[in-house]
């Protein structure tokens, strides 16, 4: 009996795959070609115009001793990363990671200067302090 298991199976397997597929194609639903769907994802480029002016305005004025010491540094460039969108009850904010590239003998990096929080409905700049709380930026 063990030696006719085997071979009945493999007669079985070589039979079941000889045999063409038994599915009706008449039967089986066809699913008709959507059109593409467009997605709106907010763009912090959205409200470039008065965001790049204030922007310029933050790095030249700021009391911020890190982000001072990086623009008067001609050898760095600073930046602002766009991190992402922040929803609270009361708002919508664009947080960006203000900061500058760092070359080094441990390799490059991108070091923090500070965290910037972007209110684009009353246009308006808030500073993360240390302890997490926002401070409303005013030039």
């Amino acid at each position: 009996m063990k030696l006719y298991t085997p071979a009945l199976f493999l007669i079985l397997l070589a039979t079941a795959c000889g045999q063409p597929s038994k599915t009706d194609n008449a039967k089986s639903p066809q699913l008709a070609p959507s059109a593409p769907v467009a997605v709106k994802v907010p763009s912090p480029q959205s409200a470039s115009k008065w965001f790049d002016s204030l922007s310029v305005v933050y790095n030249k004025t700021t009391k911020n001793e890190l982000v001072r010491i990086a623009v008067a540094d001609k050898t760095l460039n600073e930046e602002w990363l766009f991190d992402q969108e922040l929803k609270t009850d009361t708002a919508s904010y664009y947080r960006y990671q203000v900061g500058h590239d760092l070359t080094d003998a441990d390799g490059s990096r991108f070091i923090t200067d500070a965290w910037i929080y972007v209110d684009t409905v009353k246009r308006r700049f808030y500073e993360q302090l240390p302890d997490q709380q926002l401070m409303e930026w005013k030039p």
